[in-house]
């Protein structure tokens, strides 16, 4: 399957044609939209000149890429994303970084589920960290990273001064006395 016919497929729960339409050739307009769609989301990944190739070819980095660019297509607003470093080389996870960091400037809510400290303190606003399920007090956003590095080190980290950057206590209440 190519990028494209693969990006476009999320696209398609958003789309209106039912069986007619698809008998008389009245869902082309449909498709003619979620193609353009996925190719922007392809382009906004940096995916673009890829659009026609089969996606079997792709590296891992590419492969994150064209699953950003599926989740952009469909039009989801909160980009929930599980361990989306893993597997990666170190320049595949930089400009996946980059990206992700860019998206959540233009607007997008990023939920990341990661155990690579270094990305998580690069990329979050808010970290809370679980333990067996519980959120665990005795870590917060300043952790400092592994012994080896500061998360503040990593090219990816840097942040515009208007960052987000809650300022809330660490740990949250709970509410409990």
């Amino acid at each position: 399957m190519k990028l494209l016919e693969n990006a476009a497929l999320a696209t398609y729960a958003r789309t209106r044609a039912g069986f007619l339409q698809v008998l008389f050739g009245l869902h082309r307009k449909e498709e003619a939209r979620a193609l353009a769609t996925a190719l922007e989301a392809l382009r906004r990944v940096g995916l673009g000149e890829l659009a026609w190739e089969r996606a079997d070819r792709l590296t891992a980095g590419q492969q994150r890429l064209l699953e950003l660019a599926r989740l952009l297509a469909s039009g989801a607003e909160v980009l929930l994303l599980d361990e989306p470093g893993a597997g990666l080389r170190a320049g595949e996870k930089r400009e996946l970084a980059k990206l992700l960091l860019a998206l959540a400037r233009e607007g997008y809510s990023v939920l990341l589920v990661d155990h690579d400290m270094d990305l998580v303190m690069g990329l979050a606003d808010r970290v809370v960290v679980m333990n067996y399920g519980e959120s665990s007090p005795s870590v917060g956003p300043s952790w400092p990273g592994p012994a080896s590095s500061s998360w503040t080190s990593l090219p990816w980290a840097s942040r515009p001064s208007s960052s987000r950057r809650s300022s809330a206590p660490w740990p949250p209440s709970r509410g409990r006395g």
